[in-house]
């Protein structure tokens, strides 16, 4: 299978990435910087961090990004939010202006995820961007919905919801017709994921190897040029530790849905205390939880509401929001390791890119072997650096269903 070389716009994204890509024998790689990829053989995820960046900051990263990892015969993909949050329009303009693409295929949607793209508006569960949760992200609002309106005026072409159920013979004409008239941004309305295998499969038939958008679209790709994936395996013998960061509701929902069912102990962990994020008691006598449950779990706090508004005051202060949430996670990493006894005593579940920053930061991880996914965008890698090796899977916050954790403690057996 061709190889594929991608940005990311945060460390989840990255992850969520290569585990569409994975399972199909080649390995996957994800890091931070190009000098942790440069001795590795198959693709290539590169996370540049420019969700909390300014526009012309992210623009001249993703540039950067993109001249780290260098060339050769691979696809190039750039992993925007599926929610739109960052600058995606000036991400993907990046990518045009490093590589020279002549045009990208963007899709944000991810239909199985409740992501869709109706009329150009990107929709949330049926609910336009604009009415939910990620346009008032406490660390990065969605700042539009409009998909068409990411990219500059006369170098655009959308195709609609008719055209994508035609079929990839007739989106082949579309996208002949749109690049004739000197569109090189082309996107897509987007309803199920039959939508998103016809943009794959018509994009490649058009001579596409430049792409944008979620990470399905990235799996559609994989699925078409490598066929089925192999699913991951959880590592034998090692409970979960999870370290739920995420400012998401999602996330405490899913959460406190497995505390109610028995599957194992949470409690918000971590509390204001004189003006900072103090980390609470731990979960009494862990050792015994290790024992008795097949996993354990920490969360940042009780609900997205407690936190956000210490992140707007330290906005105000002057400290950027990435910053303040990285502070405030790097005790809930402290406190999940040293319930487990130890980093190689656990293996790692993980939810939102700033939970998983701050576990790498905190250990010296510096790359991560993705080997597929437990879960749909549940991904599962072997971390390593110069202090050591860890599993690893990861979530973003907004994803999966009510019922995620008791999913996972089953996948992968």
């Amino acid at each position: 299978m061709r190889a594929l070389l991608a940005l990311a716009d945060d460390l989840t994204g990255a992850h969520g990435l290569a585990g569409r890509w994975a399972g199909r024998g080649a390995p996957v790689w994800v890091a931070r910087t190009p000098v942790a990829l440069r001795d590795v053989e198959g693709s290539r995820v590169l996370s540049v961090e420019t969700r909390f960046l300014g526009e012309a900051q992210a623009r001249a990263a993703v540039a950067r990004g993109w001249a780290g990892l260098g060339g050769g015969g691979a696809l190039r993909y750039q992993k925007i939010d599926s929610t739109l949050r960052g600058h995606p329009g000036a991400e993907i303009e990046g990518l045009l202006l490093a590589t020279g693409a002549p045009w990208v295929a963007v899709l944000p949607a991810y239909p199985e995820l409740g992501r869709q793209v109706l009329g150009g508006a990107l929709l949330v569960h049926g609910v336009r961007l604009d009415r939910t949760e990620y346009a008032r992200d406490p660390l990065s609002p969605a700042a539009g919905w409009s998909v068409p309106a990411l990219f500059p005026s006369g170098l655009g072409a959308h195709a609609s919801l008719k055209v994508v159920a035609s079929g990839p013979s007739g989106l082949r004409a579309w996208i002949r017709r749109a690049r004739g008239k000197g569109a090189r941004f082309l996107s897509f309305d987007c309803a199920q994921a039959s939508h998103v295998r016809a943009i794959a499969d018509a994009s490649l038939a058009e001579g596409g190897r430049h792409f944008a958008g979620a990470a399905d679209l990235g799996g559609a790709l994989a699925q078409r040029l490598g066929g089925a994936a192999r699913p991951a395996l959880k590592p034998p013998g090692l409970p979960w530790c999870i370290l739920a960061g995420t400012v998401s509701a999602s996330t405490y929902a899913q959460l406190s849905w497995a505390g109610q069912h028995g599957l194992f102990p949470w409690e918000p962990r971590l509390r204001r205390w004189r003006g900072a994020w103090r980390i609470a008691r731990p979960l009494r006598h862990p050792e015994v939880v290790r024992q008795v449950f097949r996993a354990m779990a920490y969360s940042s706090l009780a609900g997205r509401e407690d936190l956000a508004p210490w992140l707007q005051a330290q906005a105000r202060l002057g400290k950027p929001r990435s910053v303040a949430a990285a502070e405030a996670l790097r005790g809930l990493v402290d406190l999940g390791v040293a319930s487990a006894g130890g980093l190689d005593r656990a293996a790692w579940f993980l939810t939102g890119g700033h939970t998983l920053a701050a576990f790498f930061d905190r250990h010296g991880l510096t790359r991560c072997r993705i080997d597929g996914e437990l879960l749909r965008e549940a991904p599962l890698g072997l971390a390593e650096g110069p202090e050591g090796k860890a599993w690893v899977c990861s979530k973003p916050g907004g994803f999966g269903a009510v019922d995620f954790f008791g999913k996972l403690l089953e996948a992968g057996r």
